[in-house]
């Protein structure tokens, strides 16, 4: 597989040289860069058309934009050039390490579901040590060749994409403006087809965060498509799930496992509670996804230890309590009284 990697270029020639040449330094030969200069002032282009130069044996190009037509319109550009069989979206304030497309690869072609792949980075919490450079805590990850973790969505700095899902939706919706949560609908789209999104373990690339806009702007562009997006898919909900063992008819915990991935794919964030009698591997399929959090206490201790999740999360408070079939009266009480929040019993319906 090959793959047309979109790097947009707006000036900041210092960090975007440090983006290309990492680029290059782990490049494919059967992959292409498309270089989007997006209304950048002359010395940029200047720089880019003598590193187009110095790489005459590599395949790069460049798309340029004038005026500046903010991100998602440059990202466009780059998508409707494209005709690989999977395109990289990946902003010039990063630094790719090496194998990180032969990971993204690996996980398209061994999975025909998984349509957008977004490598690890330290956006995900995952940052180089003291005195360690990317490449250098990329090579931690070996041992997580071939892994991935399913997410409600991947971020745009780093965001691969599988030809077909292009072709069954199209490219990042315009409406969003100069950025923010364009990404996040357009992950919600692809699942809406029938795409997994996830995040490859062993794919690493690093990001400076915050880069292109001042503060002020990028609070009023995230507050305003915040709006958009949630208008159009909701807003994310928070559910505390109980899962005791003995609730499951034949240990049958199949509509459990439906329920909370199908609402961590939407977006949804899930805790739950679990006594020891749970079968590991149903922890295990529900610790696969990156939404969801799992809790194992003593049998006596699930009910309690959901009721003080519950209040100690002030702030960011859950909507809702899952509980499991069957679940005694008292317990559902104390649940109501103590929690304050609705009770959603699962069935096997």
């Amino acid at each position: 597989m090959a793959c047309d990697i979109i790097v947009t270029v707006y000036d900041n020639v210092e960090l975007t040289k440090r983006c290309l040449e990492s680029v290059l330094k782990n490049f494919r030969q059967q992959d292409t860069v498309l270089l989007v200069d997006n209304g950048s002032a002359e010395a940029t282009g200047v720089f880019l058309r003598q590193f187009c130069r110095q790489h005459q044996g590599k395949d790069i190009q460049i798309i340029r934009l004038s005026p500046n037509q903010g991100y998602i319109r440059a990202a466009n550009a780059g998508l409707g050039r494209s005709r690989k069989e999977f395109a990289c979206l990946l902003s010039n304030d990063t630094v790719v390490t090496a194998g990180w497309l032969d990971e993204i690869e690996s996980l398209f072609a061994g999975h025909r579901d998984i349509g957008i792949i977004g490598p690890s980075s330290n956006t995900y919490g995952l940052h180089p040590g003291k005195g360690m450079g990317p490449e250098e805590f990329s090579r931690s990850l070996v041992k997580d060749a071939g892994t991935f973790v399913d997410v409600a969505s991947c971020v745009g700095f780093c965001m691969a994409v599988r030809r077909e899902v292009i072709q069954r939706i199209g490219v990042l919706d315009e409406a969003f403006g100069h950025g923010y949560f364009e990404d996040t609908d357009y992950c919600r789209r692809a699942q809406a087809a029938g795409f997994r999104c996830v995040i490859s373990k062993a794919s690493y690339v690093w990001h400076r965060e915050h880069s292109t806009f001042a503060d002020d702007t990028r609070k009023k562009l995230f507050e305003k498509n915040k709006r958009l997006f949630e208008e159009r898919w909701g807003a994310p909900k928070r559910f505390a799930c109980i899962l005791e063992a003995a609730a499951f008819a034949r240990n049958d915990f199949g509509p459990a496992i439906g329920l909370y991935l199908s609402l961590a794919r939407k977006g949804h964030w899930l805790w739950v509670v679990a006594d020891p009698g749970v079968p590991r591997d149903v922890l295990d399929s529900l610790r696969q996804h990156g939404n969801i959090r799992t809790i194992v206490v003593g049998k006596q201790l699930v009910a309690l230890r959901a009721i003080l999740l519950v209040l100690a999360k002030q702030k960011k408070k859950i909507d809702a309590v899952y509980i499991c079939p069957g679940m005694s009266r008292l317990k559902k009480t104390l649940l109501r009284v103590l929690c304050a929040r609705p009770l959603q019993e699962l069935t096997y319906d």
